[in-house]
C-alpha cells in the first residue's frame, strides 16, 4: 500500500514546515489527493516566485549602489581637479557644498583686476541646472545659478579648459 505524500506535506512558508493538516484541519484529509497536491504546488510556486523577486530586487539594489558609487567617484574626481585648477590660478575655494552622488557647488573667491573681492560659482553635475539654481536639501535652500558648469559627461580636459577660461575671464586676463 502506497501512502499519499500530500497527507503529511508541510507548508513551505510556515517557518520550517507546519503540516498542512494543522493549517486546514479536518478539511485537509477530506480533500482529494489532486486537490491537496494543487495546494502544495501553488504554495511551492509562490515561494519560488518570492525568492526570485527577492533575488531580482537585491540585484537591482546592487546595480543602483554601484551606479551611485561610480557617480560619486566621478564627481569627487572632477571636484578635486577643479580645486587644483582654482589654486593654480591663485584663487581659493571658500565654500564647497554637495557630497556623495549629489551635484557639487564651489564658491571661488578672488580679487579682480581692480582689487575688489569677487566670487565665482562653479557647479559640477551630470544634468543641466534647474532654473534658479540647484537645491540643497540639507539646508532647505537654493544654491543659486552657477557661473561655470563642469559636466561629468565631458572629458577631464574639456572641464579643465572650461574652468581655466572662466577663471581667466573672471580675473580680467
Amino acid at each position: 500500500m502506497t501512502t499519499d505524500p500530500t497527507l503529511t506535506a508541510r507548508h513551505p512558508h510556515s517557518g520550517g514546515g507546519e503540516p498542512y493538516s494543522n493549517i486546514y484541519g479536518e478539511a485537509w484529509a477530506e480533500m482529494t489527493q489532486a486537490e491537496r497536491q494543487a495546494v502544495v504546488d501553488a504554495d511551492l510556486a509562490q515561494e519560488q516566485a518570492e525568492k526570485e523577486a527577492e533575488t531580482e530586487s537585491a540585484a537591482r539594489q546592487q546595480a543602483e549602489d554601484a551606479a551611485h558609487e561610480a557617480r560619486a567617484a566621478t564627481l569627487d574626481a572632477i571636484q578635486e581637479q577643479a580645486e587644483t585648477i582654482i589654486a593654480q590660478h591663485g584663487m581659493a575655494v571658500s565654500r564647497a557644498d554637495g557630497s556623495g552622488a549629489l551635484s557639487r557647488y564651489l564658491t571661488v573667491t578672488f580679487q579682480d583686476a581692480d582689487g575688489y573681492d569677487e566670487t565665482l560659482e562653479v557647479r559640477i553635475s551630470d544634468h543641466d541646472q534647474p532654473p534658479g539654481g540647484g537645491y540643497n536639501q540639507d539646508a532647505d535652500d537654493r544654491h543659486g545659478e552657477s557661473d561655470v558648469f563642469l559636466d561629468t559627461r565631458n572629458t577631464p580636459d574639456q572641464n579643465a579648459e572650461t574652468l581655466s577660461a572662466a577663471l581667466s575671464r573672471a580675473k580680467g586676463e
